[in-house]
Parts: C-alpha cells; sequence; structure tokens
C-alpha cells in the first residue's frame, strides 16, 4: 500500500505555525514585547501628564489600549 500526498504552502505555513506557538524562544519574544509595548505606553502618558496636557494624555491613552486589546487575543493573554 502507497500512500502519496502533496505537501502545499498552507501545510509548510501550519506546521511552522504550530511550531511557532510552542517554542520556548518565541513565547518569551512575545511576553518581551508586549511588556516593552505596555511601557512605552506608560512612559508616553507619565511625559504627558508631565507637563500638564491631561487632555492629550486621554487622548493617546485610550487608542492605544484599545489596539492593543485588539491586537492580543484572549486566549493569547493567558501564556504572558
Amino acid at each position: 500500500m502507497q500512500i502519496e500526498y502533496k505537501l502545499t504552502e498552507n501545510d509548510f505555513l501550519t506546521q511552522q505555525l504550530f511550531v511557532a506557538s510552542k517554542s520556548k524562544t518565541i513565547r518569551k519574544i512575545r511576553r518581551y514585547n508586549k511588556i516593552e509595548l505596555i511601557l512605552f505606553i506608560a512612559f508616553m502618558e507619565i511625559i504627558l501628564i508631565f507637563f500638564a496636557k491631561y487632555r492629550e494624555a486621554i487622548y493617546v491613552l485610550i487608542p492605544s489600549l484599545t489596539v492593543y486589546f485588539l491586537s492580543t487575543p484572549i486566549w493569547q493573554q493567558n501564556y504572558i
């Protein structure tokens, strides 16, 4: 009995995504990038509040938090 199967680009992509999801190194990089983004947003807020520009601080905070939480799915937040 012979089984023939042709690999497609989608098969390679699926395999790469699976390996990336299980890799400890990639998890550390994701965690570091998320923490780095949060610290950058906090730094921007501190600078804006320091210069007494509260309205601009709110204008930066709300969209940045919205983009952050929309870009990181809830099921991935368990891996942080």
